[in-house]
């Protein structure tokens, strides 16, 4: 039993390590990254090793295997062994070796030529899935409708049997269930809550055990598993602290990177938070347009051998715009959020923001995607504007901002401070008014004066340049 248990633990200790590793390295490169394996088609002569948000075997591999990552899918055959660690594992393809595999999910629909070693909290073979070894699941849920040349040894909540089990099975259960089809060529041992029909489908002897602990034997000894268990428990131990180390250091170099964007590119980050507040539909269509025809254009450019030098350094500007949109969008969320503070702490509540936002399930993607295009639409937006001398001044900028900025109310003190400076621009605006009164005062008494014409003698207004009875010019009479 004390055995049995110490093989249990570290099975259960591999399968939260490779799906350790695979969230570290999910979260430091990006889960909607893709990585594929063999994207020219041919074959690789040599063993992989890979990481990513999803990765996609789509090339035959003549050496072994070795991938940590969220959406795994092996499309390809592998002539040697296997080792995978993600949420969802998928082997489509033949494998010459043995498969060890750990995930939230694993589905294996190929040949195996060797043994499968799967954990996981649900654990599938299909119809068309051949296996010439062994096969051993410690999981939530076992789906058996492939065909299993060696043993089958399970740990499961529930087992349903529908394939064939061409020598004995060793089935431990909370649900146990064989199916009309399926075959059983040895014998079976099992524990369950209830006995399962369909027995007389096993063609040996059929023992039911209360204790699985005690009684159902899960002996690695005469295995390769045995010695292999704790040698990649070990490495993939190994493996998860270098990726979580990765992890803290992406985290660190993103926020480094985006509070010196923050420190060095105000105006910039002002201008494109404008284009998107202001144009958001076609900065978006703008955005678009560059996602899709720059790689286009830098395809194009790397088929021409002079477009080659041009085309990677376009790539790496085309990246480093990719990762800058990031910046982008958390300043934005950052000042609709944070309306108060400086310019800094609204770059990191919004980067916060916006990486919650894309872990969110299937609404991440999308906003993901939103966020990269809108964040390209308004850089390119913003770098025409500068180029051709069309953008708005930093004054209207700023002014704009202000306006759409909800501002707190005023505290008591700067409620004195307004009622100050209400009470002296009354005073002022009362000073005024009475010095125009006086001067319209003084102005009235000088139109009343009169004086004597020169030419008629008649009495006129002192203001008069003409006489109006004689018509006599007073001021050439006051020259002369």
């Amino acid at each position: 039993m004390e055995r049995t248990m110490n093989r249990m633990l570290v099975a259960i200790i591999c399968l939260f390590v490779m799906i350790g590793s695979a969230a570290a390295y999910t979260l430091a490169m990006g889960e909607h990254e893709t990585v594929t394996i063999g994207g020219d088609g041919l074959a690789i002569d040599d063993n992989v090793y890979s990481a990513g948000g999803n990765v996609r075997v789509t090339a035959p591999v003549n050496g072994d295997l070795i991938v940590f990552g969220g959406d795994v899918e092996v499309r390809a055959p592998v002539r040697g062994d296997i080792l995978i660690g993600g949420g969802h594992v998928t082997i489509l393809d033949a494998v010459g070796g043995d498969v060890r595999t750990g995930g939230g999910k694993v589905d294996i629909r190929g040949n195996v030529s060797g043994e499968v070693v799967a954990l996981g909290g649900e654990v599938s073979v299909g119809p068309t899935a051949v296996i010439d070894g062994e096969l051993v699941a410690f999981c939530g849920e076992l789906d058996m409708d492939g065909i299993v040349r060696g043993d089958l040894t399970a740990n499961a909540g529930a087992v349903r049997l529908g394939g064939k089990v061409l020598a004995n099975a060793k089935i431990g259960a909370g649900d146990f269930d064989i199916s009309p089809d399926a075959i059983i060529g040895g014998n079976l041992v099992y524990s369950a809550e209830d006995a399962p029909g369909n027995l007389d489908r096993v063609r040996g002897s059929v023992e039911r055990v209360e204790h699985m602990d005690e009684n159902l034997p899960f002996d690695f000894d005469d295995s390769d598993l045995a010695h292999n268990l704790p040698f990649v428990g070990g490495i993939l131990a190994i493996g998860a602290m270098v990726l979580f180390v990765l992890t803290i250091m992406f985290v660190v170099a993103s926020l480094a990177f985006g509070l010196a964007v923050v420190h060095w590119g105000g105006p910039f980050l002002d201008r494109t938070s404008e284009a998107i507040m202001d144009e958001p539909l076609y900065t978006g269509a703008i955005g678009f347009g560059v996602l899709i025809g720059v790689p286009i254009g830098l395809i194009l450019l790397l088929i021409t051998i002079v477009g080659i030098p041009f085309s990677i350094m376009g790539g790496f500007l085309f990246v480093a715009a990719l990762f800058l949109t990031t910046v982008v969008i958390s300043v934005l969320i950052g000042e609709q959020a944070l309306p108060e503070k400086n310019r800094y702490v609204q770059f990191l509540g919004g980067w916060v923001i916006f990486t919650v936002l894309r872990w969110l399930p299937i609404l991440g993607e999308w906003i993901s995607l939103l966020g990269m295009i809108v964040g390209l639409g308004a850089m390119v937006t913003v770098a025409l504007s500068w180029d051709q001398g069309n953008g708005s001044s930093d004054e209207e900028i700023v002014d704009r901002r202000r306006r759409r900025t909800v501002r707190k109310a005023p505290s008591e003190e700067e409620d004195e401070d307004i009622e100050v400076v209400s009470l002296r621009t009354e005073d002022v605006k009362k000073k005024t008014v009475k010095k125009k009164a006086i001067k319209d005062k003084t102005e009235d008494k000088d139109d009343e004066r009169t004086k004597v014409c020169p030419y008629c003698e008649s009495s006129i207004l002192h203001r008069c340049v003409r006489c109006p009875k004689c018509g006599g010019d007073l001021k050439k009479a006051i020259e002369d």
